[in-house]
């Protein structure tokens, strides 16, 4: 899978996604998203996630990385020294708090990956994910247990499902993807444009608010 990913220039991925909130009297709350990918290596980045809460679209074209609510109306831009999508997505989370979804895409088959944390790893079975022959996989590694179903014939990850442990109301992260390597990619996908009625604001660094969402 890791193989299948990182040989992947470019490609369109759908997906939909639903996270657990715990509350505080300790019910589980399901919260559903989705989520867009669409990227072309090695610096080309387009990412929206869209719930009933939330609307965001991020964009990186090499020199800069772009957040934008289409609901408020707002965007802040700011350059990087990523040179690669799996440094995008490193330099996002520390820089400015900015946590993709899915970022394990770019990290596997690469030394960010920690493939020692693992503790145990079990072959499940083959599993039919939609209309896709999956063969199912159960890993766990220090306060998480996760599950991944990879595709027979294309070996891309078609569905995910993420367990926090450490929390005694053991929320989730599922999500189901849908994959399009064949349709490339146009490179004004990551050329942000801003309406011309949109308000510029500074993405700032997490330390200097407490609100990076």
């Amino acid at each position: 899978m890791a193989g299948a990913l990182r040989m992947l220039d470019s490609f369109s991925m759908r997906s939909v996604s639903s996270v657990d909130v715990v509350l505080e009297t300790g019910q589980n709350i399901q919260l559903d998203q989705r989520i867009t990918y669409r990227a072309r290596r090695p610096d080309g980045l387009y990412v929206e996630l869209e719930s009933d809460r939330r609307h965001r679209q991020i964009y990186f074209d090499g020199k800069n990385l772009t957040v934008y609510s289409p609901r408020l109306n707002y965007y802040a831009s700011a350059s990087t020294r990523a040179r690669s999508l799996d440094e995008l997505v490193t330099n996002a989370g520390r820089d400015y708090g900015i946590a993709l979804p899915l970022a394990d895409l770019f990290y596997w088959g690469t030394p960010d990956l920690l493939v020692d944390a693992l503790t145990s790893a079990v072959y499940i079975g083959p599993a039919t994910v939609g209309a896709t022959k999956t063969d199912q996989y159960a890993f766990r590694q220090p306060g998480v247990d996760w599950q991944v179903w990879i595709a027979a014939d294309s070996r891309l990850p078609q569905k995910i499902v993420i367990t926090n442990v450490d929390d005694p109301a053991l929320p989730e992260f599922r999500a189901q993807l849908d994959w399009d390597v064949h349709t490339p990619v146009p490179e004004s996908t990551f050329r942000f444009e801003a309406p011309k009625d949109a308000a510029s604001i500074v993405l700032k660094l997490p330390a200097d608010s407490d609100n990076t969402n």
